[in-house]
């Protein structure tokens, strides 16, 4: 054996253990790089479920306010019926201030508080203001009435 074939084989080993340090790092940069994707992949499969689940809640509680209204409605209506039918169906009242009117009056329309406190506020001016226009039914001092 020559020079130049240990020098041949010293460059092949040389070219081979390169090799081999090459096919090491890039194995380690590929599990890496494969590591790095699965996480990735957890992140996006978890944020994907998130979202689904996200949207379903806002879906079923869409459903359930739609569902509500359309209760609330029907109730309203049946009410309004059961309303109409009662005035329509009502006995006339009898006696001279009947008025031609049914036996079933309309109920008043609930007011606010405030219009209530108002007209509370009215009656008791109107009062104040009779009291003082109006002598006492009995004076002051009931000594000069006759006991009988």
């Amino acid at each position: 054996m020559g020079i130049t074939e240990i020098v041949l084989v010293i460059v092949i080993v040389v070219l081979v253990v390169w090799a081999m340090s090459t096919i090491s790092r890039q194995a380690r940069a590929t599990e890496a790089a494969a590591t790095a994707a699965a996480v990735s992949a957890a992140g996006h499969t978890v944020s994907s479920v998130g979202l689904v689940l996200a949207v379903g809640v806002l879906l079923g509680l869409l459903l359930v306010g739609v569902v509500a209204i359309a209760v609330l409605l029907l109730r309203a209506r049946r009410a309004e019926r059961r309303a109409l039918r009662r005035r329509e169906s009502g006995a006339w009242r009898a006696g001279p201030n009947a008025y031609w009117g049914r036996g079933d009056p309309e109920l008043p329309a609930a007011s606010s508080p405030l219009d209530t406190l108002i007209q509370l506020e009215v009656w008791r001016a109107l009062r104040e203001m009779r009291a003082e226009a109006t002598p006492p039914a009995l004076p002051a001092d009931t000594e000069d009435w006759p006991s009988w």
